[in-house]
Parts: C-alpha cells; sequence; structure tokens
C-alpha cells in the first residue's frame, strides 16, 4: 500500500471517530453508499476526487490534510 494511501486511511478515520461518527453515519453524512468509507478505511479501495471532497467536507477538514499534504 502507497504512502498516500496509508495517511488518508489513518485520518479518514481519525477524523470519523474526533466528528463522532461510525463509518455507515459518515457514510450518510457524506451522502455516500452504505459501505464505501469501511472500503476505503480498509483499504481496499481509493477515493475518486469528487468523494475524496464529500467526506473532507463531511469531516470539516481539508482534502491536502486527508491526503497528507498539510498538518492541521
Amino acid at each position: 500500500m502507497d504512502k498516500t494511501r496509508t495517511i488518508f486511511r489513518v485520518r479518514m478515520r481519525s477524523g470519523r471517530e474526533q466528528a463522532g461518527l461510525t463509518q455507515h453515519g459518515l457514510d450518510n453524512k457524506a451522502k455516500l453508499p452504505w459501505s464505501t468509507c469501511s472500503q476505503y478505511e480498509g483499504g481496499h479501495r481509493s477515493p475518486s476526487i469528487s468523494v475524496l471532497v464529500k467526506i473532507a467536507d463531511a469531516l470539516k477538514l481539508s482534502t491536502d490534510y486527508l491526503l497528507g499534504r498539510k498538518e492541521e
């Protein structure tokens, strides 16, 4: 697994937990199909740009932070 994907998985999970959301809760908040976040956190899939933006918006985090390009 590449470094960016690993950083994304860790930061997405951390942001989700800090927001008090379950994986399914984040799916709902970001208007994603059921189990989408589980696939990303498990490292089985990577999000498209549009899905990355939805996740960042739902977690109130920047896409740069989620991808490891910036610290917040």
